[in-house]
């Protein structure tokens, strides 16, 4: 997926990622809404991969049509 930066126009690639929110109540909640964010598809392999140095992995990413 393409996001954008509206005020700096920039095209990343990446993924956006949505949580529920629910009102605190007994036995369950209420569903409120959603909380939403982007991650940079590349800034967020380069930072998961820092978590596990020096083992040798790689990770790419495919975004297209499987021959």
């Amino acid at each position: 997926m393409d996001l954008v930066k509206p005020h700096l126009g920039t095209v990343w690639s990446g993924f956006v990622i949505y949580m529920p929110v629910y009102a605190r109540a007994a036995g369950g909640g209420r569903l409120l809404g959603y909380v939403c964010g982007p991650f940079n598809a590349q800034e967020f392999l380069t930072a998961a991969l820092a978590m596990v140095p020096n083992r040798g992995l790689r990770a790419s990413l495919y975004d297209g049509t499987v021959a």
